[in-house]
Protein backbone atom coordinates (compact mmCIF):
# COMPACT_ATOMS: atom_id res chain seq x y z
CA UNK A 1 0.00 0.00 0.00
CA UNK A 2 1.20 3.54 -0.76
CA UNK A 3 2.27 5.80 2.06
CA UNK A 4 0.97 9.29 2.80
CA UNK A 5 0.75 11.69 -0.10
CA UNK A 6 3.72 13.82 0.98
CA UNK A 7 6.71 12.45 2.83
CA UNK A 8 8.47 15.82 3.04
CA UNK A 9 8.75 15.96 6.82
CA UNK A 10 11.09 18.96 6.78
CA UNK A 11 8.41 21.15 5.21
CA UNK A 12 5.36 19.47 6.70
CA UNK A 13 6.49 17.51 9.78
CA UNK A 14 3.02 16.14 10.59
CA UNK A 15 2.34 14.62 7.17
CA UNK A 16 3.55 11.17 8.18
CA UNK A 17 0.71 11.04 10.67
CA UNK A 18 -1.90 11.90 8.05
CA UNK A 19 -4.46 9.29 7.18
CA UNK A 20 -6.55 10.22 4.16
CA UNK A 21 -10.09 11.13 4.98
CA UNK A 22 -12.81 13.21 3.41
CA UNK A 23 -15.90 14.40 5.28
CA UNK A 24 -18.06 12.34 2.91
CA UNK A 25 -15.86 9.21 3.03
CA UNK A 26 -15.75 7.85 -0.51
CA UNK A 27 -17.75 10.84 -1.75
CA UNK A 28 -15.45 13.75 -2.55
CA UNK A 29 -16.68 17.22 -3.46
CA UNK A 30 -14.50 18.57 -6.31
CA UNK A 31 -14.54 22.29 -7.08
CA UNK A 32 -12.86 23.18 -10.38
CA UNK A 33 -11.86 26.84 -10.58
CA UNK A 34 -9.52 26.21 -13.54
CA UNK A 35 -12.07 25.30 -16.24
CA UNK A 36 -13.76 28.68 -16.44
CA UNK A 37 -10.41 30.46 -16.88
CA UNK A 38 -9.79 28.65 -20.18
CA UNK A 39 -10.83 29.61 -23.70
CA UNK A 40 -13.71 27.51 -25.13
CA UNK A 41 -11.70 24.91 -27.09
CA UNK A 42 -9.18 24.38 -24.30
CA UNK A 43 -12.01 24.33 -21.77
CA UNK A 44 -13.63 21.47 -23.68
CA UNK A 45 -10.36 19.50 -23.79
CA UNK A 46 -9.73 20.19 -20.10
CA UNK A 47 -13.21 19.02 -19.09
CA UNK A 48 -12.84 15.82 -21.07
CA UNK A 49 -9.41 15.08 -19.53
CA UNK A 50 -10.51 16.01 -15.99
CA UNK A 51 -13.67 13.90 -16.19
CA UNK A 52 -11.79 10.90 -17.54
CA UNK A 53 -9.14 11.23 -14.79
CA UNK A 54 -11.87 11.30 -12.12
CA UNK A 55 -13.53 8.21 -13.67
CA UNK A 56 -10.21 6.31 -13.46
CA UNK A 57 -10.54 6.36 -9.64
CA UNK A 58 -14.14 5.05 -9.65
CA UNK A 59 -13.08 1.34 -9.67
CA UNK A 60 -11.63 2.04 -6.20
CA UNK A 61 -15.13 3.00 -5.06
CA UNK A 62 -14.61 6.78 -5.16
CA UNK A 63 -17.53 9.03 -6.04
CA UNK A 64 -16.75 12.57 -7.15
CA UNK A 65 -19.32 15.37 -7.07
CA UNK A 66 -18.01 18.00 -9.44
CA UNK A 67 -18.81 21.69 -9.70
CA UNK A 68 -17.15 24.52 -11.57
CA UNK A 69 -16.78 27.96 -10.05
CA UNK A 70 -15.31 31.27 -11.02
CA UNK A 71 -11.76 31.53 -9.67
CA UNK A 72 -11.94 35.25 -8.94
CA UNK A 73 -13.22 34.68 -5.42
CA UNK A 74 -10.00 32.87 -4.44
CA UNK A 75 -7.17 33.72 -6.76
CA UNK A 76 -5.41 37.01 -7.30
CA UNK A 77 -2.86 38.39 -9.78
CA UNK A 78 0.55 36.87 -9.21
CA UNK A 79 -0.82 33.77 -7.48
CA UNK A 80 1.67 30.91 -7.77
CA UNK A 81 0.59 28.46 -5.10
CA UNK A 82 4.26 28.21 -4.12
CA UNK A 83 4.54 31.05 -1.61
CA UNK A 84 3.90 30.43 2.06
CA UNK A 85 0.24 30.97 2.82
CA UNK A 86 -0.98 31.02 -0.79
CA UNK A 87 -2.04 27.39 -0.94
CA UNK A 88 -3.73 27.65 2.42
CA UNK A 89 -5.68 30.71 1.31
CA UNK A 90 -7.09 28.77 -1.66
CA UNK A 91 -8.19 25.76 0.32
CA UNK A 92 -11.89 25.01 0.51
CA UNK A 93 -12.30 22.97 3.72
CA UNK A 94 -13.79 19.56 3.05
CA UNK A 95 -13.33 19.89 -0.70
CA UNK A 96 -10.81 18.99 -3.38
CA UNK A 97 -10.12 22.15 -5.36
CA UNK A 98 -8.60 22.25 -8.82
CA UNK A 99 -6.93 25.62 -9.34
CA UNK A 100 -4.83 27.51 -11.84
CA UNK A 101 -1.36 28.72 -10.94
CA UNK A 102 0.34 31.66 -12.61
CA UNK A 103 3.81 30.42 -11.63
CA UNK A 104 6.25 31.30 -14.40
CA UNK A 105 8.57 28.34 -14.81
CA UNK A 106 11.92 28.73 -16.56
CA UNK A 107 11.53 29.09 -20.33
CA UNK A 108 13.14 25.70 -20.97
CA UNK A 109 10.63 23.85 -18.79
CA UNK A 110 8.92 21.26 -20.95
CA UNK A 111 6.62 19.62 -18.47
CA UNK A 112 3.43 21.34 -17.40
CA UNK A 113 3.65 22.56 -13.86
CA UNK A 114 1.30 20.64 -11.57
CA UNK A 115 1.28 19.66 -7.95
CA UNK A 116 -1.12 18.72 -5.18
CA UNK A 117 -1.38 20.06 -1.66
CA UNK A 118 -3.60 18.83 1.15
CA UNK A 119 -4.10 19.32 4.84
CA UNK A 120 -5.50 16.92 7.39
CA UNK A 121 -6.43 19.70 9.79
CA UNK A 122 -8.93 21.23 7.35
CA UNK A 123 -9.72 18.01 5.45
CA UNK A 124 -9.14 19.61 2.11
CA UNK A 125 -6.83 19.53 -0.88
CA UNK A 126 -5.80 21.67 -3.82
CA UNK A 127 -4.47 20.52 -7.16
CA UNK A 128 -2.63 23.27 -9.00
CA UNK A 129 -2.02 23.37 -12.76
CA UNK A 130 -0.05 25.84 -14.80
CA UNK A 131 -1.34 25.20 -18.32
CA UNK A 132 1.72 26.31 -20.31
CA UNK A 133 2.00 25.72 -24.06
CA UNK A 134 3.25 22.15 -23.49
CA UNK A 135 0.18 21.41 -21.41
CA UNK A 136 -1.81 21.74 -24.64
CA UNK A 137 0.71 21.08 -27.42
CA UNK A 138 3.34 18.78 -25.95
CA UNK A 139 0.98 16.30 -24.35
CA UNK A 140 -1.16 13.86 -26.17
CA UNK A 141 -4.55 13.43 -24.54
CA UNK A 142 -3.62 10.24 -22.64
CA UNK A 143 -0.69 11.98 -20.96
CA UNK A 144 -2.86 14.93 -19.97
CA UNK A 145 -5.38 12.54 -18.38
CA UNK A 146 -2.54 10.70 -16.60
CA UNK A 147 -1.12 13.97 -15.24
CA UNK A 148 -4.50 14.99 -13.81
CA UNK A 149 -5.13 11.46 -12.48
CA UNK A 150 -1.68 11.43 -10.79
CA UNK A 151 -2.33 14.70 -8.95
CA UNK A 152 -5.78 13.49 -7.89
CA UNK A 153 -4.06 10.37 -6.52
CA UNK A 154 -2.03 12.58 -4.19
CA UNK A 155 -5.25 14.19 -2.95
CA UNK A 156 -6.62 10.73 -2.22
CA UNK A 157 -3.57 10.03 -0.06
CA UNK A 158 -1.12 8.29 -2.39
CA UNK A 159 2.59 8.96 -2.62
CA UNK A 160 4.80 8.15 -5.59
CA UNK A 161 5.40 4.47 -6.34
CA UNK A 162 3.43 1.32 -6.89
CA UNK A 163 3.99 0.99 -10.62
CA UNK A 164 0.73 2.66 -11.72
CA UNK A 165 -0.23 6.27 -12.36
CA UNK A 166 1.66 7.31 -9.21
CA UNK A 167 4.85 6.03 -10.88
CA UNK A 168 4.27 7.67 -14.26
CA UNK A 169 2.01 5.10 -15.95
CA UNK A 170 -1.03 6.30 -17.88
CA UNK A 171 -3.64 4.95 -15.46
CA UNK A 172 -3.96 3.61 -11.92
CA UNK A 173 -3.01 -0.04 -11.60
CA UNK A 174 -4.52 -2.51 -9.15
CA UNK A 175 -1.97 -1.48 -6.49
CA UNK A 176 -3.08 2.17 -6.73
CA UNK A 177 -6.77 1.24 -6.68
CA UNK A 178 -6.34 -1.22 -3.81
CA UNK A 179 -4.51 1.41 -1.72
CA UNK A 180 -7.41 3.83 -2.18
CA UNK A 181 -9.95 1.08 -1.42
CA UNK A 182 -8.15 0.30 1.84
CA UNK A 183 -7.93 3.97 2.84
CA UNK A 184 -11.64 4.49 2.37
CA UNK A 185 -13.08 1.11 3.39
Amino acid sequence: MHGPGDLNTQTYPTNLDWAPSWPGGRIVEVVDTLALTLRPLRRAVWRKARDKALRLWEPAGMIFRLSERDASAWEFPGFTGLKVGESESCLLPGKLRIARSTYNAPADTYYPISWAWWTAERQGACVFFKPNKHFWQGYWFGQLVANVCHELGHCLGLSHGGGGVMSGALRPNEHDLDSVRRYYS
